[in-house]
């Protein structure tokens, strides 16, 4: 019972690295197979896709700058107020 156990802890890895191993050659085939012109558009859309990303990080720093701006705002605001009262 003991060698069973055993053995199928040992066979679980090996299965996985073998499925894994077996999956990367599949995924280099599928790769030699794609014509000139497909290996051009993923180069452009990969090219895209990083200006899009580097787009909306500017986006989300911009809008981080008018928050931070609007709390310092409505602090300074509070702050006179308390001083008034």
């Amino acid at each position: 019972m003991m060698f069973a156990i055993i053995t199928i802890l040992a066979l679980i890895p090996m299965t996985a690295i073998a499925s894994n191993a077996w999956l990367k050659g599949k995924e280099l085939e599928n790769n030699k197979k794609l014509s000139s012109e497909d290996k051009t558009l993923v180069q452009q859309l990969t090219i895209e896709n990083q200006e899009l990303r580097e787009r909306i990080e500017n986006l989300e720093t911009m809008i981080a700058d008018v928050d931070l701006s609007n709390l310092k705002t409505i602090k300074a605001d509070q702050d006179s107020e308390a001083i008034q009262i």
